[in-house]
């Protein structure tokens, strides 16, 4: 249990690149939390979505890959 603790960790600190709040205010700074954990949670399931639609074990998504993925994909589409 600890290890998958520290996983959602390592993804919301290095993956999504938030190792420090940005916002001026608690308040803000409150609300970016929520949306960047909700970035995250959205990123995990459009990736498990993708995994279980290809077959492939859905306890092997990897956040950096699923980020990438829909990096390149936005870029496809000119976003």
């Amino acid at each position: 249990m600890r290890w998958g603790v520290e996983v959602f960790y390592r993804n919301f600190k290095q993956t999504m690149g938030h190792r420090k709040m940005r916002s001026g205010s608690p308040a803000l700074a409150q609300e970016e939390l929520h949306w960047s954990l909700t970035a995250l949670l959205l990123l995990g399931l459009m990736g498990v979505d993708a995994l279980v639609s290809h077959k492939r074990d859905p306890s092997s998504l990897s956040a950096a890959e699923a980020l990438d993925k829909v990096l390149q994909a936005s870029s496809r589409l000119g976003a």
